[in-house]
């Protein structure tokens, strides 16, 4: 005899989620005591994201905001001449990206993809992008690690811009949105105004001895277009 179970019931929805706790809770017990604290944390971190994001993306999209100039660089190779680093911003958008796709599957009323006049032109930029990289590769002249690593990158960032396409319907999220932006310049603005007396390169926050002063002109000139 067939077991009929109503999977929009309040207690199954109770019962999944105690599971789904559970085994999250044995996960991080296993994790905590296998890798060290830094690796842990982490990883702790990255599912509060993703369950946060789950919930409320315009609470993971908030947080993947105030992560792109107030986040650390992580190198994760080299190749002759320079490093290969990553954003932590870098790996929030992943796990934000993940925990979107997983949402939209479990909300059918949710598109993955919304038609929008760029769509065919990031498109045709990426396949580009995929088909040089891979040419200079086979020729030669590009290190395949940095070539692949450069192309996903930009592939990150069209991944935010669907992302944001897909979630913004009013308004109130745009003036949300903005608000996150203009208290991250405020506060990576103060933190330059203080490298000023020092006789030192104005850069942002967490970008280790050398800084990128490329990269935070770049982030106050497109918040200067915003405002």
């Amino acid at each position: 005899m067939p077991i009929n179970i109503d999977w929009k019931s309040p207690r199954v929805a109770t019962i999944i989620a105690l599971i789904a706790i559970s085994i999250i809770g044995i996960s991080l017990g296993i994790v905590v005591s296998e890798f060290s604290f830094e690796v842990s944390l982490a990883l702790i971190l990255g599912i509060i994201v993703f369950i946060l994001t789950l919930v409320n993306t315009e609470a993971g999209l908030a947080i993947l905001i105030f992560s792109m100039l107030l986040s650390p660089e992580i190198i994760v190779g080299e190749v002759p001449g320079r490093d290969i680093v990553i954003r932590i911003d870098d790996l929030l958008l992943i796990i934000i990206t993940f925990a979107w796709m997983a949402k939209t599957a479990i909300n059918k009323g949710l598109a993955l993809f919304i038609r929008t006049p760029l769509n065919k032109a990031i498109g045709i930029y990426v396949l580009v992008c995929v088909i040089a990289t891979l040419r200079g590769i086979a020729l030669g002249y590009v290190v395949p690690e940095k070539g692949l690593f450069y192309v996903l990158r930009y592939i990150e960032y069209f991944l935010l811009y669907i992302l944001v396409v897909n979630h913004i319907h009013s308004r109130k999220q745009i003036k949300f949105f903005l608000g996150a932006f203009f208290i991250t310049c405020t506060i990576v603005s103060v933190y330059g105004l203080i490298q000023i007396p020092q006789g030192i390169r104005v850069s942002a926050p967490f970008e280790g001895q050398v800084g990128e002063p490329n990269t935070f002109g770049g982030y106050l000139l497109f918040i200067f277009c915003l405002a």
